[in-house]
């Protein structure tokens, strides 16, 4: 089989092709949050499990710019129901208090009735709680969570897609995380 390599590194997934910075590996989540059905049921099942998804009701933003709100990393809209705000880290850091505090200006904004920043990085959710140390900001919800949790889900999300092609994303985007973080 024939080897792509980009600036001496082998690629060895589509989502690969841009790179494996902060942005690449959040813009490929949020790429198939909007190709994956089952996978966007999933993620707002376990940050919301009482909201029922109504799909053409639902957009997912990708580094949307706020001005003095900051770029978001990824937004949830899902119609007047979530407004659910995504700070991704690619290793093992956190954003900071002040990052977090636009974010949740922009929630308190939204007339959408669940609001939640959702911290995404490579600190194990259990953990990065406790070094975040706090749970809301300005009455705005705030959970963490890791990539761990991202592929989980993207492997159940495999199992129950039924669109081939989507599949397809959803394993090579796993195979994609699992180039950056290790796996079990």
């Amino acid at each position: 089989m024939t080897i792509l390599t980009r600036g001496g590194s082998v690629v060895k997934s589509v989502f690969g092709i841009h790179g494996d910075d902060e942005n690449d590996i959040t813009g490929g989540f949020a790429y198939l949050l909007s190709q994956s059905d089952t996978l966007l049921k999933h993620v707002v099942d376990d940050l919301h499990p009482r909201i029922t998804i109504d799909l053409s009701q639902t957009i997912v933003g990708f580094q949307t710019n706020h001005k003095e709100g900051g770029i978001t990393d990824i937004e949830l809209n899902i119609s007047d129901l979530a407004y659910i705000v995504f700070e991704a880290k690619k290793g093992m850091t956190i954003p900071t208090t002040t990052q977090l505090n636009k974010y949740a200006s922009l929630c308190k904004e939204s007339r959408c009735t669940h609001k939640q920043l959702v911290v995404l990085s490579a600190i194990r959710h259990e953990l990065s709680e406790t070094i975040l140390g706090f749970n809301e900001i300005d009455g705005i919800p705030v959970t963490t969570r890791s990539w761990e949790w991202v592929r989980s889900l993207i492997k159940r999300a495999i199992s129950e897609e039924k669109r081939v092609n989507v599949r397809r994303l959803l394993s090579e985007y796993c195979n994609y995380l699992e180039g950056f973080m290790g796996h079990d």
